[in-house]
């Protein structure tokens, strides 16, 4: 790496650094400010309210980081070559030789490291934040009883109930469905309690279920177990988490469990949703880098005027565009578009276009 690679890379990074550190500050103190009234009722004492605001908004410090890293990068590149110009350095280094282009190399190389960081924060440190994310500022721990959703195991058998408590790891009044292919009839299994037992390696894992009505059931198959008059246990792979999930789950799971998911499972409820969300992630970086390309091409073209005008030409622009995509997406939620294509269709009617300005960057 040259002496010109690194002076340009550290403006870059010093401009995402501090673009970054203020979109962030400025959605926490707006988030906060929206929500205090939620984080001092249940807060006793100023260190627990400063407990619990750091626990709610390190979970969401990422999914933020995630919605604005593609424009972060655009900011980045374009406060770069701004400041280049402003201090007149690009008019030396064009008069030294230096053609213009090489001044664009290390700028698009951060681009792509930046939005690689995206990606590995949307696919390895946003699933481990999936539980906090999904709760509110009055229980940053996880500690309130949430709704059960329920849902269907590998046998068809359909696990359902109340209200869970995620500290015990039970259920009240919990409903089992079993199918008729396990036991000759549709079966309803009402129960006042259910416990979860994880795997370990002398056990699966599975339910307890206590005080049940009917008391006793014939069942030949050993997902189910009976224990006793009013007292069974239920070999299942669904825990706690996968009962208690909200209905908008997979929005933090990474792609190749998506992917995993889908082949598995073609019943999976929210199918279509899945497919297109697994389309939208796979062209979002593309997308971003576009945009990049574009706005740079804008900045480098346009060196007689203003930061300001360049910076308000550019975001006009970026927004038109999203609304481009945002339509395409309400075109396939109309089914007027394939999922798919609405989410290819914006790279490939923006694409050629960026490679044509690319072109125009290069002299």
């Amino acid at each position: 790496m040259r002496l010109l690679d690194r002076y340009v890379l550290r403006h870059y990074f010093r401009a995402y650094a501090i673009c970054c550190v203020c979109l962030v500050a400025l959605y926490v103190i707006i988030d906060l400010f929206a929500r205090i009234d939620e984080f001092t009722e249940h807060s006793r004492g100023v260190v627990e309210f400063f407990r619990n605001f750091l626990v709610y908004y390190g979970y969401r410090v990422p999914w933020f980081f995630q919605r604005l890293c593609g424009l972060v990068a655009i900011l980045a590149a374009m406060f770069t070559l701004a400041w280049l110009e402003r201090q007149n350095e690009v008019v030396a280094w064009l008069a030294a030789g230096v053609p213009g282009r090489r001044l664009l190399y290390p700028v698009l190389g951060a681009t792509l490291a930046v939005l690689t960081l995206g990606l590995a924060n949307r696919e390895l440190l946003l699933p481990h934040c999936r539980e906090g994310l999904q709760r509110t500022p009055d229980d940053p721990f996880g500690r309130k009883s949430v709704l059960v959703q329920g849902a269907y195991d590998a046998n068809s058998v359909h696990v359902g109930g109340g209200v869970g408590d995620p500290v015990r790891q039970t259920v009240e009044i919990g409903r089992v469905t079993l199918p008729p292919r396990l036991v000759g009839a549709l079966v309803h299994l009402n129960c006042a309690e259910m416990v979860y037992r994880p795997a370990s390696t002398a056990e699966s894992s599975g339910w307890y279920l206590r005080g049940t009505r009917p008391e006793s059931l014939e069942c030949s198959h050993p997902c189910l177990n009976w224990l006793g008059p009013g007292t069974y246990f239920l070999h299942t792979e669904l825990d706690f988490e996968r009962l208690t999930r909200r209905a908008d789950w997979f929005q933090y799971e990474p792609t190749w469990s998506l992917l995993h998911q889908l082949e598995v499972d073609p019943q999976l409820p929210r199918r279509d949703e899945m497919i297109a969300l697994v389309h939208r992630r796979l062209t979002t970086p593309l997308w971003e880098f576009i945009l990049v390309l574009m706005a740079l091409a804008y900045t480098v073209r346009r060196q007689d005027q203003k930061l300001y005008w360049k910076l308000g030409v550019n975001v006009l622009v970026n927004a038109a565009m999203q609304i481009v995509q945002w339509g395409c997406v309400w075109l396939a939620q109309q089914q007027y578009l394939d999922a798919a294509l609405a989410n290819w269709l914006p790279v490939l009617l923006f694409g050629p276009l960026a490679l044509l300005m690319l072109e125009g960057m290069r002299t």
